[in-house]
């Protein structure tokens, strides 16, 4: 058989009886050749590896159409090498041993690999020539990966095979491997930047191990003890990376943090050099640890840790040489607390003079008993008493005993390695003060990106649903407490920010209740939009006797203060619909001083022009949102401008000759210019304050409208546009050094407040003015966001602005391009108002459609479907960020996503995001109370990976059982009384007995379909 070339095996292999089909060796594969015999083929993709279609417009289609449509089919050549014209033209060349040409595609691809090439040597040029600069090292990182897969894209006819053989493909270990080189060589030149640091650690993170992972960050640490951004930037490692994370795991991360720092802090830290603004970074980490407690469950350590920072800070003796040993006595005492009954603000009391504090939420079995004893499901029970609970429970026990929940009880060693002792400085105490409140779930206001900008802490999710108009997908509830969701915890923050207002000086004093009278007109604004009428009705009349008592309290013999504190009364009344209580209020303040403002000495009484111009202001527009005989009050506004321009007092009734007006026009512009040549800071400005009136941006307010009322819209926009090209300035961005910069944050925010008062001129234009056009609202509102993307107040005013749908799309066409074109906070703050925005105009359009179906005859039986084209915009755009850092950092943009996949009845996507929400987000506990809402039969296994990450867990189940049992002995003890008591019954029948109590004791069983199905919609 050796001298045989084939032979016949009829025996065949036994082994092929053990599978079920034959050895993939063994069977032949054929390719079946399309096209005509002769004809050059173009298509070189493999009819194995097909690709998916595609679309007609993109533009490799189109690239392949063009292809097909100039190419003429080839006549065969018989040649002597092809005598049948069966060869194509590079096989005629290979028999005739001769080199085929180069296609165009191949001369295309040359010249792409060479464009890529010469970008690679130049960057290679100019990191010789300056190896300093960090960002073009890590514009050079950016350009590996165009380098490796631009081709790839752009190349979509050739296949994998082909990729590989020209050397055009990387694998992802390759590439990440190769930025880590470049890293390691930018890292000698700059071994003290924390951009190239960090960059190095987030790229070799994809591929290395947990615990190797976390030995290199404590490596970089020690070797950069003294870098501030290096250790957020760790602590945003040990928070979001979901493999190592735990409670237990953070909070040991953050007791060596406050370590480090608190050595910088001592005089006698001498090995390195101490950084810049210790003392606030110290606070803003404070701040961030008290946020992360609340967004795990923890809220009775994020509330007891605020308090004590805050009697730290205000109440703690000069005299005394250990602040810790005091505290610690007061502690142990169980004396009321900062923001509860009988607080005690002086800092020495006697023992007759230590109340004992009341613990709120200890006494809450009743609602417990009454959500039992409901007849819901198992799973609807436990999320019920789960958010009672974790609403409720917000204070500390004073000691075990006092509760059933050994976690409600916070000692003082518990909180001792995170407390530190700060100079009592107005502007640090302010700070501190500022911190705890945001981190207790108070909003950031005006929000302004200046303001963020400078702000210890900024919770994305709460600070756009509590400004912005909210869809009811976004609306999602929340197992915390907030100033909305729970009237005790709110009159807990009341009482904290009257008690800290008397320890704190002015002008922060004032800045304190200015923000909390905007947080009550806030709070009253999301209680109108999601409550009932009557429930707003007594929610108002509840904030204002408060509101009324505070302003007693905090009276002043200061003239500005009374103004302002009152014109944030009058905003208040303006919020729920009060016009005419809010024109008196502002007319009664300017009654009380009745001198024109611009004759005002500033020298003498500092601030009170800035604040009597606020409100003559307020007033003259408060007369053009008043109808007359169905229009605007046009000639009443505008009588008052032009009684503050030509120096009259106020009147109610104010009346203006053409001379009047001229000299009013003319007064405006020379103090126009004379504020902008001097630029004049006020004696109350050297202080940050972010609710203070700018003498400034309020006379620019005033004289843009006079404008619009005399010349028209186009002038009073030219002219304010024209003071901002003028006053711009090119050197002062956003960066980290400037962020403690007075003068930065104060220019940056001036200039937002003139965006704001623009934007809100052109959208009242729009009832009196004739030449108001809405292209000059998208235009100012894109100009705006393009200087200030961070800012939360201009996105507020996007989401709220009910703008036609084709000026619609344009604005959230171009905040969507911008929040996909960037890698920071502030594409994921674009991208969370595009989906609101996006939210807001679904429901505004379903709700046309169904108007439309029952207004039209033979239409009532129509379905809505036009809105569902902006929900999946929405779907898409937040599916693309948190496929990306820092947006699937984002709680809110999961949540979204669950909810519209519960919406759309998807369990399987439901459950997937939730998977992936938890691995990017595993400290927020609320995506697992959606999850147990949306998928009730995961109840178990959620509450064991809350357990197993050290999240808040409340209600265990085996106590849910337990109490489900002996509901069920109770009901079932009852019915056999009632059995005994009527056995001599004639009329009582067995059967019927055994029916009543087989449906008792069924309606408490662990159902997980029907009865979660109806509860949930009625939840």
């Amino acid at each position: 058989m050796a001298d045989q070339l084939f032979y016949e095996d009829l025996k065949g292999d036994k082994n092929n009886y053990a599978f079920p089909y034959m050895y993939f060796k063994n069977v032949a594969r054929h390719q079946r050749m399309k096209g005509v015999l002769g004809v050059q083929h173009f298509s070189k993709r493999s009819s194995l590896n097909k690709s998916k279609p595609h679309r007609y417009f993109g533009k490799n289609a189109l690239r392949r159409l063009t292809k097909i449509a100039n190419t003429q089919p080839l006549q065969p050549l018989c040649t002597e090498t092809n005598p049948l014209g069966i060869y194509d033209s590079s096989t005629a060349l290979y028999i005739q041993g001769r080199k085929a040409e180069r296609t165009n595609d191949e001369q295309t691809q040359g010249i792409k690999e060479l464009e890529m090439s010469r970008q690679t040597a130049l960057f290679n040029e100019k990191l010789r020539e300056n190896p300093h600069n960090v960002n073009l090292w890590l514009s050079f990182i950016e350009h590996q990966n165009s380098a490796s897969f631009s081709l790839m894209e752009n190349d979509s006819d050739i296949s994998q095979s082909q990729h590989k053989k020209l050397g055009r493909n990387l694998h992802r270990r390759a590439q990440l491997e190769r930025k880590v080189a470049i890293l390691d060589k930018a890292i000698e030149h700059n071994p003290k930047s924390v951009k190239l640091l960090t960059a190095r650690l987030n790229i070799v993170a994809e591929y290395w191990d947990v615990s190797t992972l976390h030995q290199e960050w404590r490596n970089v640490l020690f070797l950069n003890p003294v870098s501030i951004e290096l250790w957020n930037e760790y602590l945003n490692f040990i928070e979001n990376n979901f493999e190592g994370f735990s409670v237990a795991l953070a909070l040991k991360t953050y007791a060596s943090c406050f370590q480090k720092l608190l050595q910088m802090q001592q005089p006698s830290f001498a090995s390195h050099q101490r950084p810049a603004h210790l003392e606030e970074f110290i606070i803003d980490i404070a701040s961030r640890l008290c946020s992360f407690l609340r967004q795990c469950g923890w809220i009775e350590k994020s509330v007891s840790l605020s308090q004590a920072l805050l009697e730290l800070c205000f109440k703690r003796p000069n005299d005394i040489s250990s602040p810790l040993t005091w505290l610690e006595s007061l502690w142990e005492a169980r004396v009321p607390r900062t923001g509860e009954v009988d607080f005690i603000e002086s800092a020495v009391a006697t023992e007759r003079q230590l109340p004992i504090r009341a613990v709120h939420g200890i006494d809450a079995l009743e609602a417990e008993d009454a959500i039992i004893t409901s007849n819901q499901s198992f799973p609807v029970i436990w999320r019920l008493i789960e958010s009672l609970r974790s609403r409720e429970h917000f204070q500390a026990c004073s000691s075990s005993t006092d509760c059933d929940d050994e976690d409600r009880f916070v000692s003082f060693t518990d909180l001792s390695p995170y407390l530190f002792i700060g100079e009592k400085k107005n502007h640090l105490q302010f700070r501190l003060l500022f911190g705890c409140l945001v981190s207790l779930g108070i909003p950031i206001l005006p929000a302004s990106q200046a303001q963020l900008f400078w702000a210890p802490l900024v919770l994305e999710d709460n600070l756009l649903r509590c400004l912005a108009n909210v869809p009811k997908i976004a609306s999602l509830s929340s197992s915390q407490p907030n100033i909305v969701n729970n009237m005790s915890y709110l009159t807990f923050l009341r009482r904290i920010v009257l008690q800290t207002y008397r320890l704190i000086k002015q002008p922060y004093q004032l800045e304190l209740a200015l923000w909390w009278l905007d947080v009550e007109r806030v709070r009253i604004g999301a209680i109108a939009r999601s409550s009932t009428q009557v429930d707003v009705k007594n929610r108002w009349k509840e904030a204002k006797t408060w509101v009324k008592a505070f302003l007693k309290d905090v009276s002043s013999s200061d003239s500005v203060t009374t103004l302002l504190l009152y014109n944030g009364y009058a905003a208040l009344e303006l919020q729920m619909g009060n016009e005419e209580e809010y024109r008196k209020i502002l007319s009664q303040l300017m009654k009380m001083y009745s001198v024109n403002p611009l004759l005002v000495e500033q020298e003498k009484n500092p601030g009170l022009k800035a604040a009597l111009i606020r409100i003559w202001f307020s007033y003259a527009r408060s007369l053009l949102r008043c109808k007359a005989q169905g229009k605007p009050n046009q000639q009443a506004a505008l009588a008052q401008l032009v009684a503050l321009g030509a120096g009259s007092t106020f009147s109610d009734r104010g009346t203006y000759t053409p001379a009047m007006l001229l000299k009013a026009k003319r007064k405006y512009q020379a103090v126009l210019q004379q504020m902008n040549e001097n630029s004049i800071v006020d004696k109350v400005s050297e202080n940050l304050t972010f609710f203070y009136p700018d003498e400034l941006v309020e006379l620019l307010g005033c004289y843009s409208y006079f404008l619009s009322l005399t010349e028209g819209c186009r002038s009073a926009f030219h002219m304010v546009e024209q003071w901002l090209v003028s006053s711009q300035k090119r050197d002062l961005h956003f960066t980290a050094e400037m962020r403690y910069n007075i003068e930065f944050v104060k220019y940056h925010i001036r200039r937002e407040c003139v965006y704001v008062n623009l934007l809100e001129l052109s959208s009242e234009a729009r009832e009196w003015a004739k030449d108001i056009q809405s292209r000059l609202f998208h235009d100012t509102i894109c100009t705006a966001l393009a200087e200030y993307p961070d800012s939360m107040q201009l996105l507020t005013i996007f989401i709220n602005s009910e703008e036609r749908c084709s000026m619609f799309s344009g604005l959230w066409n171009t905040l969507t391009m911008r929040a996909k074109a960037t890698q920071s906070k502030s594409g994921s703050r674009a991208a969370l108002a595009a989906c609101l925005a996006l939210a807001n105009r679904e429901e505004i359009v379903k709700k046309g459609e169904e108007t439309t179906f029952k207004e039209l005859p033979g239409c009532s039986g129509g379905t809505a479907t036009l809105y569902l084209s902006y929900r999946r915009k929405m779907e898409h755009l937040a599916e693309y960020c948190v496929s990306q850092y820092p947006g699937r950092c984002v709680t809110l943009l999961w949540r979204i996503l669950m909810h519209s996949a519960h919406v759309a009845g998807n369990p399987q996507r439901c459950k997937e995001l939730f998977y992936r929400a938890i691995r990017d987000c595993p400290t927020s506990k609320d995506i697992c109370m959606d999850i147990i809402q949306y998928e009730p039969s995961s109840l178990k296994e959620v509450t064991n990976l809350m357990t197993e990450k050290d999240l808040r867990l409340r209600f265990p189940l085996e106590e849910l059982e337990l109490l489900l049992e002996t509901e069920k002995e109770e009901n079932a003890d009852g019915l056999h009384q009632v059995q005994i008591g009527n056995k001599n019954d004639s009329f009582v029948d067995a059967t019927a007995y055994a029916e009543a109590l087989k449906s008792l004791t069924s309606e408490s069983e662990d159902n997980f379909s029907e009865d979660f199905q109806q509860d949930s919609e009625e939840d």
